[in-house]
């Protein structure tokens, strides 16, 4: 899983950041498979 930091420095440069949350994708396995829900504005 990527981290918050790799996500940030991937698009900071193109975009603000206003949200980003960790997350789970829905799924009825065991251990859903994890996620990152970015909000973000074009600079």
């Amino acid at each position: 899983m990527r981290s918050a930091l790799d996500i940030v420095s991937a698009v900071e440069p193109c975009f603000d950041i206003l949200s980003l949350i960790s997350g789970r994708f829905d799924s009825s396995r065991e251990k859903p498979a994890r996620c990152w829900k970015c909000l973000m504005r074009k600079r």
